[in-house]
């Protein structure tokens, strides 16, 4: 039940200007008599937070190097169904955009760390006699772009644009160099 703010007002000032238990009663029966019934529905704002996950893309784009959607990372989907959880918990429409505002933050969050990790894995990978490198400079600058990011997409832009940097050398003629020369110092 709620009682309407008007209602509601005027029977807290006649309250409060009251000089007699009459009339304070009266005031109280007065707003209870003008009570409604609020029936409160979290779909709508769980029905938004699902428009807000899908358009982020996170459940359509591959993470690089796996066969894995960047909504099946564990911490991605965790937040994603935490919003839920936040949002079906709520009790008033206040309550429910608060929850919503909260989860595309925390889901906004999630992406920054987990792709932040993967830039510094790619940074600098060797995948058996190969060398992946980041060069230095559009490591930093998607570093930056990523921690000053407002959306998912512009994480998942940042990583991509710096990934596509990535240059490759082999180690091998590096090694070989390294063993001809303790072969000749005899060490």
């Amino acid at each position: 039940y709620q009682i309407p703010d008007a209602a509601y007002n005027t029977a807290k000032d006649t309250i409060a200007n009251a000089t007699a238990v009459a009339d304070v009663l009266g005031a109280y029966n007065t707003a209870l008599d003008a009570q409604t019934t609020y029936t409160y529905d979290a779909q709508p704002y769980a029905d938004q937070w699902t428009a807000f996950i899908e358009g982020t893309d996170l459940g359509h784009t591959i993470v690089p190097g796996s066969e894995m959607k960047y909504s099946e990372v564990p911490a991605i989907n965790k937040a994603m169904t935490d919003g839920y959880s936040a949002i079906w918990n709520t009790k008033t429409n206040a309550a429910g955009a608060t929850a919503l505002e909260t989860a595309k933050a925390n889901l906004l969050t999630t992406t920054k760390n987990y792709v932040q990790f993967l830039l510094d894995t790619a940074k600098d990978i060797t995948v058996g006699d190969v060398t992946y490198r980041i060069p230095a400079d559009v490591y930093n600058t998607a570093k930056d772009a990523i921690a000053n990011a407002e959306t998912c997409a512009d994480v998942l832009g940042a990583y991509n644009t710096a990934l596509g940097t990535q240059e490759s050398y082999d180690a091998q003629p590096l090694a070989d160099q390294w063993t001809a020369f303790i072969e000749e110092t005899d060490l």
